[in-house]
């Protein structure tokens, strides 16, 4: 590496000072007085390749972060490079328009060059040049190494071969010591030699090893084959211990059979039908225990909730005030199902617009019959429907008799003499009255539905509100006197009993009544003071016309 030009911008005592050599000179000699900066401009070209130090003497005119370097190399192959240095702390290498350059932009030129072996080697300076005179003049013997330390800048050669001669003599010699690292590493070589004979296998043991191992599994599998013979008898005899009170039945249900000669055979889809109807009472049972014990958790949950005697006179706006939250909460869960079932029956108006051929839905308005002939229409229509499921059901009916028919009919042909049913009939008759019982106990259910669905809306208005409608029928009911004392609390007066509506019947007879006194009073029809306001409809016309 050459250098060509060194820019001293802002160094020691110089300022935009620009130092240039010429690239074919063999060697350059730069000369000056005492204190004319020769050694400040050899510090700066070790700065300038190396970076600046953390503290630097040459920062006395300049601040540290102005100081500023430049220059320009060439490397043995002809490449050339301009650059600049400043200090600071990572990136300092930049080129002339203060870009930062990549850290190792000059490892080319330097080719690998420290900067301690730099100064050693080519930044020697006077009190260098002087320590090495003093090392020749110390060293006894070593002349060679004297002269290439004083040569070179690279002082304490000697104290260099002394450590290590120290070093290779504590680590080997001829002669064995216990301080020396190498026969303590050939003690553990040799320790851990006998430790591996100590502890290896030889074959005999090996193959003894392995017949042993060899005998333990097969008794281990007989072992084995043992204890899961064992859980098979012990499985086999806990099955017959569970099965023997069942077993006991059965024999002595068999020895009852036999004793008793007169019995005959059930049918069994009696029999079926009476299991299902014990089953059904067994279920009953235990949903009437489930009932009772949560009748018992909710009476005591509501013995347990205190109750402010100031709640009990706003009963009515507290559940007014409820009422109207449920009816909101209700409207805004089923607006948008609401809003769907709208949109899917545009869909279908449109689908029927469609298929009828009419322009739009206006004119499909318009066009839709009246109220008397849609009423008539449906009703033709659920007549049907009923006309059509009655047919199936008398269908499905006269295929079961006839399929019964002919069952009867074979079982006849197939017996040779008939059968007293006296015997039978005897044996049934305490199941008479089974279908029976059956039968009410279903109406009775129905009955029970039907009460408690009347039953649930004023329950949920209580306060609390009862979810439990068996639990509310065996709550005991208030004493007379404890009613008035909260009526005479609330300050309600009893609600008057509502008017009853007409029913439809009742509406129909009041209209045919007025007609007939209508027709007495005008034998002949309207007068002309009084025109006819029924409704006239002709056949073909969209619309009633008045």
């Amino acid at each position: 590496m050459r250098l060509i030009r060194l820019a001293l911008e802002r160094y020691g005592a110089f300022t935009d000072r620009t130092v240039a050599f010429r690239p074919d000179a063999r060697l350059h000699v730069v000369l000056g007085a005492n204190e004319a900066g020769k050694s400040t401009a050899l510090a700066a070209v070790t700065d300038l390749l190396f970076g600046f130090g953390k503290s630097t003497p040459y920062a006395f005119l300049h601040d540290m972060p102005q100081l500023r370097l430049g220059a320009e190399i060439a490397a043995a192959d002809g490449r050339r490079l301009s650059f600049r240095r400043r200090k600071g702390n990572s990136r300092t290498l930049i080129d002339a328009a203060d870009a930062p350059l990549a850290d190792d932009a000059l490892a080319p030129f330097l080719g690998g060059l420290s900067r301690t072996v730099f100064c050693r080697a080519f930044g020697l300076d006077a009190a260098s040049l002087r320590a090495g005179g003093r090392e020749m003049v110390d060293v006894e013997g070593e002349v060679g190494a004297s002269l290439f330390a004083a040569g070179s800048g690279l002082r304490g050669l000697t104290d260099l071969q002394t450590t290590l001669d120290a070093e290779a003599d504590a680590i080997f010699a001829p002669r064995q010591a216990k301080h020396r690292t190498f026969y303590q590493a050939l003690e553990r070589h040799e320790t851990a030699r006998r430790a591996i004979r100590e502890r290896g296998l030889r074959a005999g043991d090996w193959r003894a090893l392995n017949d042993e191992i060899a005998a333990a599994a097969a008794q281990l599998d007989a072992l084995r084959s043992d204890q899961k013979a064992g859980a098979v008898a012990r499985a086999r005899l806990e099955r017959l211990k569970r099965v023997r009170p069942i077993i006991a039945e059965i024999d002595a249900l068999e020895q009852r059979i036999a004793a008793e000669s007169d019995l005959v055979d059930a049918d069994p889809a009696r029999v079926a039908r009476l299991g299902a109807a014990l089953d059904a009472c067994r279920v009953a049972d235990a949903e009437a225990e489930r009932a009772a014990a949560a009748l018992d958790r909710a009476r005591g949950e509501a013995e347990s909730v205190p109750v402010e005697p100031g709640l009990t006179h706003r009963a009515d706006e507290i559940l007014a005030a409820f009422s109207g939250t449920r009816e909101f909460e209700k409207g805004g869960t089923d607006l948008p199902r609401i809003e769907g079932d709208a949109h899917k029956v545009g869909l279908e108006l449109e689908r029927l617009r469609a298929r009828i051929g009419v322009p739009d839905l206006a004119a499909l308005e318009a066009r839709q019959p009246p109220d008397a002939a849609r009423a008539r229409i449906e009703r033709l229509i659920r007549d049907g429907r009923t006309s059509a499921a009655a047919e199936d059901q008398l269908a499905r009916d006269l295929a079961a008799a006839r399929a019964e028919r002919d069952r009867l009919a074979r079982e006849m042909e197939a017996a040779d003499a008939a059968r007293d049913p006296t015997p039978l009939r005897e044996a049934l008759k305490p199941l008479a009255r089974l279908h029976e019982w059956i039968a009410a106990r279903d109406t009775l259910e129905g009955a029970i539905r039907r009460e408690a669905a009347l039953l649930r809306n004023p329950a949920e208005r209580l306060s609390p509100p009862v979810a439990d409608l068996a639990a509310l029928v065996r709550t005991p009911l208030p004493a007379p006197d404890t009613v008035a004392r909260y009526r005479h609390w609330s300050g309600s007066p009893p609600r008057r009993r509502r008017p009853r509506r007409p029913t439809a019947s009742s509406l129909v007879s009041r209209r045919r009544s007025r007609r007939a006194r209508r027709r007495g009073a005008r034998p002949g029809g309207p007068p002309a003071s009084c025109p006819d306001r029924r409704p006239r409809w002709r056949p073909g016309s969209p619309r009633w016309r008045a």
